[in-house]
């Protein structure tokens, strides 16, 4: 599932994050209460956050390093007594990770694009076009057999007349003298 986070949403999510880093070391001054607040505002703000990635369409549990980086972001937060700002880290590489993984498929979308207007030659065997189903098929995946003019002969089960498939020096189809 693709990404519906917009780059000016991803700006506000950056700033929605240094916003509570900042309000979370500003409540931790508070003595008794503002550690307490912080310690249960913690997981409360790590699962709004998976909630939000959740339903923009960034799947943190695709890779293992996002989920990881959400929970080594709370244990920052708890670790560092709120002076860290990590909810504001934690976005940085959650959008860095998807805006890697989106430039990967835009690439692979383009290689595929490009790779299916890449036109089929039509391939014609005893001057006859080949059906579509069969111009899938190389040319190097018909029997041929060269005669001592280096001429190719088509020994195509269907061609049991030996009809000359052009070659260096012949430019049409006509029958081979036995």
């Amino acid at each position: 599932m693709a990404s519906r986070i917009t780059k000016g949403e991803w700006t506000i999510a950056t700033t929605a994050a240094g916003i509570v880093d900042a309000a979370q070391w500003g409540v931790d001054l508070i003595p008794v209460f503002g550690e307490a607040a912080n310690a249960i505002a913690d997981p409360i703000i790590g699962i709004l956050m998976v909630g939000y990635f959740w339903f923009r369409g960034v799947n943190l549990f695709q890779k293992p390093q996002r989920v990881l980086a959400i929970i080594l972001g709370g244990l920052a937060e708890e670790l560092s007594l709120e002076v860290l700002p990590a909810w504001i880290f934690d976005v940085w590489y959650i959008r860095s990770s998807v805006m890697e993984e989106e430039a990967q498929m835009a690439a692979l979308e383009e290689q595929e694009m490009l790779l299916a207007n890449v036109p089929n030659p039509p391939l014609y065997r005893d001057g006859v076009r080949m059906p579509d189903a069969e111009r899938t098929r190389t040319i190097n995946s018909l029997p041929a057999k060269r005669n001592d003019n280096n001429m190719i002969i088509n020994m195509n089960p269907s061609n049991k007349n030996g009809i000359r498939v052009a070659g260096p020096s012949h430019t049409g189809s006509q029958r081979s003298s036995k």
